[in-house]
């Protein structure tokens, strides 16, 4: 599952409606960077920051984490404004900074560490934060899997109209994890992103459409991974406690990485562990001939800090 990890920029150039005045320096720095004069940003920036103003330290910490013409990008750096703003209570700095700890770029990587930081800013209303913070529960990285809590942040960032927010709500609606199962609710949500634009929601609709109620699963049923052949490799996205958690998963990653995964049907295959008699459901996808077309799927889903690893046929 894909989490937010682009930087915020935007608040840099906001030079009225932060709660702060406007200082003719800090303005200064702002149009310099509008303008993507960087040098000339840090010039005016850099003696605010050191007397702790908080936009201009996120601001270099913008500048030095994506560098531009005559600044080299610097990640450490970085992380060391993005902390100072933080602290002052700066959400997108807050973001920024968890965006680093999720990616280990100028911090020792620490996904707890980032949804710390994610949770400081979604409680200020951020959406994207809380976003980033629905996915890491909703996911179980960088927390204990919790689809209650994820909902609640999910609901809060789809209210503010972002769209990824709403499709893991929906989602969460469609298979009954951490609120009620409500097929009309899953609906409603696909409906409002249809209608924002974006054509995840029709496809979703449609697939709903065409849904029928499931027969009940044989109990100790052994599903075969790859009916089409004895001898194929996959690439398996994760494991979880019932097979609805492994769908709602998929259809997550399915949206958020759609032009690598659209081509594949997902496996659900339950397996029992060894000593303990619980069942876990894997979702794999893919059904490849050779293990280097699998490890390559997954090499790319690795980029985007999707874990995934190539399992024995």
């Amino acid at each position: 599952m894909r989490a937010r990890i682009a930087a915020v920029i935007g608040a840099v150039i906001l030079l009225i409606l932060s709660g702060q005045p406007a200082r003719a320096d800090y303005t200064a720095g702002a149009k310099a960077f509008r303008a993507k004069d960087y040098a000339a940003a840090l010039v005016a920036w850099e003696p605010l920051a050191d007397e702790g103003h908080p936009r201009a330290q996120f601001g270099l910490g913008v500048i030095y984490e994506a560098g531009g013409d005559g600044v080299a990008p610097d990640v450490d750096k970085a992380a060391a404004w993005y902390r100072r703003a933080a602290k002052q209570g700066l959400a997108d700095a807050q973001f920024n900074l968890g965006n680093l700890y999720r990616s280990g770029r100028g911090v020792e990587q620490d996904p707890r560490r980032a949804v710390l930081w994610y949770l400081k800013a979604a409680m200020q209303g951020m959406p994207a934060a809380q976003y980033n913070l629905a996915l890491s529960y909703d996911s179980g990285v960088g927390a204990a899997q919790n689809h209650t809590v994820a909902a609640k942040w999910y609901r809060a960032a789809a209210k503010q109209g972002d769209i990824d927010a709403m499709l893991g709500l929906a989602a969460l609606y469609r298979h009954g994890l951490g609120v009620e199962q409500d097929r009309e609710a899953a609906v409603a949500w696909y409906r409002r992103i249809a209608e924002a634009g974006d054509s995840r929601g029709r496809l979703h609709l449609e697939a709903m459409a065409d849904e029928q109620e499931p027969e009940p699963e044989p109990e100790q049923e052994q599903e075969p991974v790859f009916p089409q052949s004895p001898v194929t490799f996959g690439v398996q996205l994760a494991a979880y406690g019932s097979r609805g958690g492994a769908l709602a998963a998929w259809e997550i990653l399915r949206a958020a990485h759609g032009d690598l995964l659209a081509a594949y049907e997902p496996a659900i295959k339950p397996t029992e562990l060894a000593g303990s008699g619980d069942v876990i459901y894997r979702l794999v996808v893919g059904s490849f001939a050779a293990k280097p077309e699998a490890s390559a799927l997954c090499a790319r889903l690795k980029q985007r800090d999707v874990d995934c690893f190539v399992p024995r046929p």
